[in-house]
C-alpha cells in the first residue's frame, strides 16, 4: 500500500494524479479506507525542525478532511478527501522522524507519565514527550483521560491564535474515526507541534483578570437580542485586547449565564471571520475554531476551570480581531448583498462562490435560510462541498472545519442573530483565493 501512496504522492501534474487518485479510489470501499494508510504514511514525514508563525497544514488538512465527512453527501464524500491527497502531494514531506529521547518505565503510573509529558513538552523535549505519550495511550481508559488532560493543557497555549488546540483535537478526533489504529502515529504531527512550537501564554494571564466568578454558572439569563448588536461592537471594535475583555464583565453584570456567554462570544467570532481582511483571515478562522471547540470541550472540565476557559476564548477572539478587522465597523452583508444581488438559488450560490462574489453568496445563502427548512440540509452540504472543491492549499483545511463548526453553531443556537454564521461563512469561502486545478481535472464542475 506504501507504494501505491508514494507514487500517487510523486505526481505533480493534475491530471496524472487524478487520473491515478480514481484508479487508487476504486481498491477501497470508502474515503476512509483510504484515509487510514495515507494518515499512517504522512503522520511522520510532515513536521518540521523548526515552528514559526507558518505551522504546516498538510497532515492538518487531511485530519480536517477526515472530520468534515459527516457534513458531505454521499456522492461527494471523496471530495476533501482527493483535495487533501493532492494538497499533500504538493507539500514538503521528510524523511519518517527517527529519533527518540528519555524513556519513560511504562511501568510508571497514569500521574507519573502525564508528568514526565508535561515536562518534555515544556522543555521542548519532544521524544521524552512522545515516549511518555504512547504510553499514555496503552488502554482506553487511560487513553481517554490523556486526551481530556493533553487538550486541557493546550488550552492554555494560544500560539497562533489557538492552533495548538485545534491541530491536537483534529488528531485525536482523526485516531477516533480511524479505530484508533496507530495512535501513537495519528498524534504524532500534533504533539511534535505542541512541543516545538513557540509557547504563547500572555493572552492567558491578561484573560484570568477578566474571569467572572462561578456565579456565572449559576446565571441563566440570555442576551436580548436588541442588545446584541451595540455589545458585539464594542467587543469586535474595543481599541486593546483588556477593553474587549472588559465586554464579558459587562455581560455577566447584566446577569447574562454560561450559555449566554458562549453564544455571544460564538456570535461575534463568526462576525469577526466576515470582518476579516483578505490576508488575515486564517487569524479570524482560527479565533472562531479555537471558541468553538473550547466550549465543547468544557463538558470534560471540572467546574472550577470553566470561567478561566470562557476568558481565554474571548481573549483569542478580540485579540484575532484586533488584527484581521478590515473596516472600524461590521461588514453589512445583509442590505449590501441584497442591493448587490438579489438571487436566491442553489445553482447561484455554487456559481457566486466559485467566481469569488462574497456578497452575493452571502445574500444567496440568505434567501435560501428564508426558504422552507426542508431545504437547510442541502445548504450545509452545498457550503461543505464549495470548501472542498477548492485546492487544498489555499484553505488548509480550515475552510472544511469553519463550515462544520458554522453549522453546528447554527443549528444549536436560538438567536435571531444565528444566520451570521453560514452568511459569513458564505462570503469567506467568495472572497478566499480559487484555485480549482485539481477538480478541473477530477472532472468536477
Amino acid at each position: 500500500m506504501s507504494e501505491a501512496i508514494e507514487a500517487l504522492l510523486a505526481c505533480e501534474n493534475s491530471k496524472a494524479f487524478a487520473k491515478l487518485f480514481k484508479e487508487q479510489q476504486k481498491e477501497f470501499k470508502d474515503p476512509l479506507s483510504f484515509a487510514a494508510p495515507l494518515a499512517r504514511y504522512l503522520c511522520r514525514r510532515v513536521y518540521q525542525r523548526y515552528y514559526d508563525d507558518n505551522a504546516p497544514h498538510t497532515f492538518f488538512g487531511l485530519a480536517a478532511a477526515v472530520n468534515a465527512l459527516p457534513g458531505f453527501p454521499e456522492d461527494r464524500k471523496w471530495w476533501p478527501i482527493v483535495q487533501q491527497t493532492w494538497h499533500a502531494a504538493n507539500s514538503r514531506r521528510r524523511n519518517p522522524w527517527a529519533g527518540n529521547g528519555d524513556e519513560t518505565s511504562p511501568d510508571a503510573g497514569r500521574d507519573d507519565l502525564f508528568k514526565a509529558y508535561c515536562k518534555a513538552t515544556d522543555s521542548g523535549d519532544f521524544g521524552s514527550a512522545w515516549n511518555s505519550s504512547r504510553h499514555l495511550l496503552s488502554s482506553p481508559e487511560q487513553r481517554d483521560w490523556f486526551r481530556t488532560h493533553s487538550l486541557k493543557r493546550c488550552l492554555e497555549d494560544t500560539f497562533e491564535d489557538g492552533i495548538k488546540l485545534l491541530f491536537l483535537d483534529q488528531c485525536w478526533r482523526l485516531a477516533e474515526s480511524l479505530g484508533w489504529g496507530d495512535a501513537e502515529g495519528i498524534l504524532f504531527p500534533a504533539l511534535h507541534l505542541v512541543t516545538l512550537a513557540p509557547q504563547e501564554t500572555e493572552l492567558g494571564r491578561i484573560a484570568r483578570r477578566h474571569a467572572p466568578g462561578n456565579h456565572v454558572l449559576a446565571q441563566t439569563k440570555k442576551l436580548a437580542d436588541d442588545e446584541y448588536s451595540s455589545l458585539e461592537r464594542e467587543f469586535l471594535f474595543a481599541p486593546s485586547l483588556e477593553e474587549g475583555l472588559q465586554v464579558l464583565g459587562s455581560l455577566t453584570q447584566k446577569g447574562i449565564g454560561w450559555e449566554g456567554c458562549w453564544d455571544f462570544i460564538q456570535l461575534a467570532a463568526a462576525q469577526m471571520v466576515g470582518n476579516s481582511k483578505p490576508g488575515r483571515w486564517s487569524s479570524a478562522v482560527r479565533a472562531f475554531l479555537f471558541a468553538h471547540t473550547a466550549r465543547k470541550l468544557t463538558h470534560s472540565l471540572d467546574e472550577s476551570a470553566l470561567p478561566r476557559v470562557l476568558a481565554r476564548a474571548a481573549g483569542v477572539v478580540a485579540r484575532a480581531s484586533l488584527g484581521s478587522r478590515e473596516g472600524d465597523e461590521n461588514r453589512d452583508l445583509e442590505s449590501l448583498a441584497r442591493s448587490l444581488c438579489p438571487t436566491d438559488t442553489f445553482a447561484t450560490l455554487r456559481t457566486l462562490v466559485s467566481h469569488s462574489d462574497p456578497f452575493a453568496s452571502a445574500n444567496a445563502v440568505s434567501a435560501i435560510l428564508g426558504m422552507d427548512e426542508s431545504k437547510h440540509s442541502e445548504l450545509f452540504e452545498s457550503l461543505a462541498t464549495l470548501a472542498a472543491k477548492n485546492d487544498g492549499w489555499k484553505g488548509n483545511g480550515y475552510d472544511l472545519l469553519l463550515v462544520q463548526a458554522a453549522v453546528e453553531c447554527y443549528q444549536s443556537s436560538t438567536s435571531e442573530h444565528r444566520r451570521k454564521f453560514l452568511m459569513n461563512t458564505a462570503f469567506l469561502l467568495g472572497r478566499m483565493p480559487k484555485s480549482y486545478q485539481l477538480f478541473g481535472a477530477y472532472g468536477v464542475k
